[in-house]
């Protein structure tokens, strides 16, 4: 399969998923935000978008997402109101995104283990959250962003240099992520996962280009925390705790926040069950370690072993994993957030993972030991898994069709709505 040919698959399999939700209604906080929010109505308030927070009254104005509300305020404009141009929007990031995935998937692993990546991310359920609703294409746009940043810097070291216009570029989609979401602060990470995985040790002329373009990514995060803190009058965090964090100190937090780590197991490996809100009753505070966190400290120690011992191996799969740690630290609790647990806060996460199975699978593949019918097989149950999410992808976009609409496990139930929730 040409490349040409795998992008036309992977944008076949994407648009099938996506155009379940196209004719949906504004739902859950998309009525707050966008429907019912005055201020994005009119362009004419672009000052006051740019410089407000992005929640707004009568609900606790926390957050600032500036790029996020103003070119939510664009699509407003467009469709006068009408939730098509968003669920277009939201469509055609979520190719661009899948897109994004394979092209730097191909610079990784080979062009079939890339494209069984791709496919496995735009069939992936836990996805839906984020194209289901407007407000949460920011998610999208720092996946996007965050796959384009790597595939540039991975390009500029192979070719033993990276050129001002490298730094500008990402410095560039790095403005953009942190704009829109929070969690795009965390994109340099990724950068550095790259550099202990993937790719090898820097020449003394590159270290130094490394350092000197650093400053342009830093210099982008200090000037977004600057108008961030000026949003928020000096309250750079500006979220409020979940309930269940609520007093805890850093140590409770992260016993607390050990509950969630199988949930992020589940819905990346096998999501089976999907939820649109998580409450308070089913993280509960835990203040003492027991039996349970204890196991799953052993099995993240157990995955971090294995994760170093393999890292000249199967340097992809490492890479991943590291992606994953990294794109799951905005919502660790470790600074306290308005979340323990959100379906959409895994579209980050999620192309760590598929890397990092593609990393393991061209592994098994290419071992000395590996028969062309097993070759055969893993295709085969690649294949499998991606026409059952795209199944399960688009049976549950369709259940996020009415704003009146309050979507739990695999069923929808009518109730009005007047809570939201941070995000």
């Amino acid at each position: 399969m040409s490349a040409r040919q795998a992008r036309l698959c992977l944008t076949a399999i994407a648009l099938c998923v996506v155009a379940f939700g196209i004719a949906n209604d504004f739902v859950y906080d998309d009525a707050a935000i966008v429907r019912d929010n005055a201020l994005l109505h009119s362009l004419a308030n672009w000052r006051a978008i740019v410089g407000g927070t992005y929640w707004p009254s009568p609900f606790v104005e926390q957050l600032h997402r500036p790029l996020a509300s103003l070119t939510l305020a664009v699509q407003y404009a467009i469709g006068d109101g009408s939730p098509l141009p968003f669920r277009i929007v939201s469509g055609l990031l979520y190719l661009w995104g899948t897109i994004a995935v394979y092209s730097l998937a191909c610079r990784l692993v080979s062009p079939a283990a890339a494209f069984c990546a791709a496919a496995l991310f735009a069939s992936h359920p836990v996805h839906v959250e984020a194209v289901a609703q407007a407000v949460n294409q920011g998610e999208l746009i720092v996946g996007l962003a965050a796959a384009r940043m790597v595939s540039r810097y991975v390009d500029g070291r192979r070719a033993g240099r990276l050129l001002w216009r490298d730094w500008g570029a990402m410095g560039a989609w790095y403005l953009v992520a942190v704009g829109f979401k929070e969690s795009g602060y965390v994109i340099p990470g990724l950068i550095v996962a790259a550099e202990l995985t993937v790719l090898r040790a820097a020449p003394s002329s590159q270290i130094r280009e490394i350092a000197a373009g650093t400053l342009v990514l830093g210099g982008v995060a200090v000037a977004a925390i600057a108008a961030r803190s000026s949003a928020l009058a000096g309250h750079v965090q500006g979220a409020v705790p979940f309930a269940s964090l609520r007093g805890l100190d850093l140590y409770e937090r992260i016993l607390t926040m050990l509950q969630v780590v199988p949930h992020w197991v589940r819905l990346l490996a096998w999501p089976a069950r999907l939820r649109a809100d998580y409450t308070a009753a089913d993280f509960p505070p835990v203040v003492s370690a027991g039996s349970t966190e204890a196991l799953v400290v052993l099995a993240a120690l157990a995955l971090a072993a294995v994760t170093w011992t393999t890292r000249r191996r199967v340097p992809v799969f490492a890479f991943g994993v590291l992606w994953i740690t990294c794109g799951l630290l905005p919502v660790s609790n470790l600074v306290p957030t308005g979340i323990m647990l959100a379906d959409r806060t895994l579209y980050l996460p999620s192309i760590g993972f598929v890397i990092a199975v593609a990393g393991l699978g061209s592994a098994l593949a290419a071992s000395s030991a590996a028969s062309d019918a097993r070759r055969s097989a893993l295709f085969v149950g690649c294949a499998a898994l991606v026409a059952a999410g795209m199944v399960k992808s688009a049976n549950r976009l369709s259940l996020w069709n009415s704003a009146s609409l309050i979507v739990t496990g695999d069923s929808a139930r009518e109730t009005p709505q007047t809570t939201s929730r941070p995000r």
